[in-house]
């Protein structure tokens, strides 16, 4: 990924863990769309001058989605970016967050209960 990218930003959490009651497992969601890549931070080069490993991407973000992907990653949420296609990267994707009912839906699995008689 380079500076000018765009990326979504995605998170893996469980709300369970966040104290508001909920019981739902682990929710898969994109938390933020076509999020511009601000700077790539690299390690210094190694001694045979290639670039060293990529140790941040800086994102062009509004103050309250920082502070709530910051919230996320406290709390020990999974974050992972998406780099978008250049020809899609001024259109939301239209996905279902997923958890393990969608899951469960969508690859047919059937449980215990259901498969006894």
């Amino acid at each position: 990924m380079r500076p000018g990218d765009h990326v979504d930003v995605l998170l893996t959490y469980d709300f369970a863990k966040s104290g508001t009651g909920a019981n739902t497992g682990l929710n898969t969601f994109t938390a933020l769309s076509n999020v511009r890549i601000a700077a790539v931070i690299r390690a210094p080069s190694g001694e045979n001058g290639q670039p060293g490993p990529v140790r941040a991407y800086l994102l062009a973000l509004d103050p309250q989605d920082a502070l709530t992907i910051k919230h996320f990653r406290d709390l020990g949420a999974a974050v992972d970016l998406a780099l978008r296609s250049p020809a899609a990267s001024d259109r939301p994707f239209d996905v279902i967050p997923v958890n393990g009912d969608y899951l469960l839906q969508r690859y047919q699995v059937r449980t215990r209960a259901q498969a006894t008689p």
